[in-house]
């Protein structure tokens, strides 16, 4: 929030700004003062409520009040996209562009562009400018997921980004101021990347300021039955069923899996389904 001011002004009309800023500022706060998870929430977008992913609601609630970066672990299919996306949208930032980037498909030959945008004339073909990603993120957040399959310009390229906070566009000659909040994910050990050498540890410090680590499905079980129920109600909106549940048998099938595909969404409106069929001999018994 911010205000101006018509030279010359005086004392009361700048408390009176000051007090109207801070308002401002608590009625966003106010969104994420709860410190009991998600609960009041229409379709909360993290279902479960075992012990472990109530330790995980708490600690992103507490990290989506900061400004820090974050970096979120876990398996394919934990959440980790979901989890940086309700970080942005409990932040103070919540009202600006949440940009994801997919760091495993950037081709080295493209990093600049994709990143930083280019201006007119950069290279044939450029007939006018383009931002880049980190540039349509300016003032919001920025997901780099799958950070552990980034190449090793597209590394650097971002830790400069991150040390120098701003950007310049391909065959631009200004800078750009960059107020991003940066959040990264991977399904790989990152400490074994840095220790392998693929992965550079000056950013991995800058990366892993907040970390947050979802924990698979299977050491969760407890949240199956929550998880099946919200499945079969989106399924059966999105179908037009009347399927009431499950039955014993089918829960327990269920309850038996481990799960290696975690969870999945099936659209951008569910917080979780159970996207992956236990094998034949499983759904037999």
């Amino acid at each position: 929030m911010s205000d101006y001011f018509r030279v010359p002004f005086g004392r009361e009309e700048l408390l009176a700004s000051v007090q109207k800023c801070l308002q401002a500022v608590n009625v966003r706060a106010s969104a994420y003062s709860a410190a009991s998870g998600f609960e009041g929430w229409p379709n909360p977008p993290m279902i479960g409520q075992s012990q472990p992913m109530q330790e995980v609601k708490a600690y992103l609630q507490k990290v989506a009040a900061t400004d820090s970066t974050v970096m979120i672990t876990g398996e394919t299919g934990t959440g980790k996209e979901l989890a940086a996306q309700l970080i942005h949208r409990r932040s103070l930032r919540g009202d600006q562009p949440f940009v994801c980037i997919n760091s495993a498909a950037l081709p080295e030959n493209l990093v600049e562009s994709e990143l930083f945008g280019y201006d007119r004339g950069a290279f044939t073909g450029a007939a006018a400018a383009k931002p880049g990603k980190f540039e349509l993120a300016i003032g919001g957040s920025v997901f780099l997921d799958e950070i552990g399959d980034m190449n090793a310009y597209a590394q650097a390229k971002i830790l400069r980004s991150i040390e120098s906070k701003e950007i310049c566009r391909l065959g631009g000659k200004s800078p750009i101021a960059l107020n991003v909040r940066v959040i990264a994910a991977t399904n790989r050990d990152p400490e074994q990347l840095v220790a392998g050498g693929s992965f550079r540890e000056d950013l991995y410090y800058r990366l892993n300021v907040a970390r947050i680590h979802l924990p698979p499905l299977r050491e969760r079980k407890e949240d199956i039955p929550e998880l099946a129920a919200f499945a079969l109600e989106n399924l059966n909106r999105r179908l037009w069923r009347r399927v009431h549940g499950l039955t014993e048998e089918a829960m327990a099938c269920l309850m038996r899996y481990d799960w290696p595909g975690n969870v999945r969404r099936t659209d951008e409106r569910s917080g979780g389904c159970l996207h992956q069929s236990p094998p034949l001999e499983d759904r037999l018994g």
